[in-house]
């Protein structure tokens, strides 16, 4: 290390003088000044030294060459110690951090005289030097591993113990969602009118009830001011006298559809009534979507009746309106029109269908496409679930008539879910045995399994 006293001379060498003169007349002055700058470390550190005037460019990094190296040492103290403590648990720690600490404070005094002997050439280099030893010293204590942790996952993977832990922990799988299924889209029915879809909307503080077909998506509208059943079945019995009376009616689980004077007005005029899975809008997708439809035809138009008009009257995709569709002639509208194409005449049902083939395959695949679907299991009779939007464990007792949905008996009673809210548990739970105590006699693994199973208390989780 550099002594903390520097020593200087220069000589300043002045020409005679030409008018000359007593005392300086062809006279060379040489001056010599010696002065001395004692640098103790108090001083460095507190960055003034009083009484001394810096008047040199060396002096100057002379001074500040001594503070770095100060705080180089300061920093590689304070690093290597919390590289111990850091490393405390790899087996070698102790000997990198001595070992890096020693490059670092070697680093430092090597530095120091070599910078000593000239300083405005090499304290720069000093300076960068530093800093990548800084960076290198943080780099390897974020990269040394710990052989324990990696050699206790390794043999997890090895042995498969892992991925089993994490399929049969009970925690995990209420926190896991069921992934999206294949798009299941509807078949296009075989004449007009067959299949109807019905669901209630509210807009603007308004109740409305839609019903739309499924052949020709011709959509009707009726505005409900009570929303009782029973005034849901007077309208629907006035759509019925116009277009006839559907043989499948799908609808949600709502109370205007599930009750008891609904289920004997479908008795009465001889239709069947299917429902969707409760709380799976998508089951209903039809409706669901027209719904979207009609609010935005509704909330646009100045008059609601002429909007709806629109729709009925402009073609589809497969070149043919709903009125078409339904009724085998266009609707006469305020736009002018030739009055021929006013003629009756019905669409041509094989190019309907190919068309409508063609655009639902093609929307199927774009919809597994962007969801990435993956089929779901099927869960049996007596196995144990997870229902995610009631946060309950139940029971399947049965599969639905309807496709992917199961009757569940849960803490509120049966229920009936779509598979797509039931997560199921692992049949065989892993139960590690115990040595029964004198007062309590050996049970086998699986009633010990099923008693601790019914002793754990419901954890509600989030789920959509």
């Amino acid at each position: 290390m550099p002594s903390s006293k520097a020593k200087y001379s220069y000589s300043i060498k002045r020409g005679a003088n030409p008018g000359g003169g007593s005392g300086s007349s062809g006279m060379n002055m040489t001056t010599n000044r010696d002065y001395s700058v004692n640098l103790s470390v108090q001083q460095v550190l507190s960055l003034w030294v009083q009484g001394t005037t810096l008047q040199h460019f060396t002096e100057m990094w002379y001074w500040v060459f001594l503070w770095c190296l100060f705080s180089s040492l300061f920093v590689h103290g304070a690093v290597g110690l919390l590289m111990l403590v850091m490393l405390q648990r790899h087996k070698r720690g102790r000997l990198i951090t001595l070992v890096l600490v020693s490059v670092g404070f070697l680093a430092s005094l090597s530095g120091s005289v070599i910078t000593s002997k000239s300083i405005p050439l090499h304290h720069p280099l000093f300076f960068i030097f530093f800093g990548l030893r800084l960076t290198s010293i943080e780099l390897s204590i974020q990269r040394v591993p710990i052989p324990l942790l990696d050699k206790v996952k390794e043999e997890l993977k090895k042995s498969g113990q892992l991925d089993e832990l994490v399929r049969n922990c009970k925690t995990c799988i209420k926190e896991r969602g069921n992934p999206v299924e294949p798009l299941m889209s509807s078949e296009l029915p075989e004449r007009p009118w067959q299949k109807e879809g019905s669901d209630l909307f509210t807009l603007n503080h308004d109740n409305y009830l839609l019903v739309v077909d499924y052949y020709s998506r011709y959509v009707e509208i009726a505005k409900l001011t009570p929303t009782r059943s029973q005034d849901v079945i007077v309208h629907l019995k006035s759509i019925f006298s116009r277009h006839g009376v559907p043989e499948n009616f799908f609808s949600d689980n709502g109370p205007q559809y599930s009750s008891q004077q609904f289920k004997d007005f479908a008795v009465a005029y001889g239709f069947k009534h299917v429902t969707s899975s409760p709380r799976f809008a998508q089951s209903n997708g039809e409706a669901e979507r027209h719904v979207q439809t009609a609010k935005q035809l509704l909330k646009k138009a100045k008059d609601p009746y002429l909007a709806l008009l629109a729709y009925r009257a402009t073609p589809l995709a497969n070149g043919y309106s709903p009125a078409q569709l339904l009724m085998g002639r266009r609707l006469r509208t305020p736009v002018p029109q030739h009055p021929s194409l006013l003629t009756p005449e019905l669409p041509d049902s094989t190019v309907v269908a190919a068309k409508e083939r063609e655009r639902r395959a093609k929307d199927t695949a774009n919809y597994n496409k962007r969801h990435r679907v993956r089929d779901l299991s099927q869960l049996t009779p007596g196995q144990p679930v997870w229902i995610t939007d009631t946060k309950s464990q139940g029971t399947v007792v049965s599969s639905h008539s309807a496709p992917r949905s199961y009757i569940v008996d849960g803490p509120s009673g049966t229920i009936r879910r779509n598979r797509h809210h039931l997560v199921p548990f692992p049949e065989t739970v892993p139960h590690t045995p115990h040595t029964p105590t004198p007062s309590t006699p050996p049970q086998p693994v699986g009633a010990a399994a099923l008693r601790e199973d019914s002793e754990q208390p419901s954890i509600p989780l989030c789920h959509r």
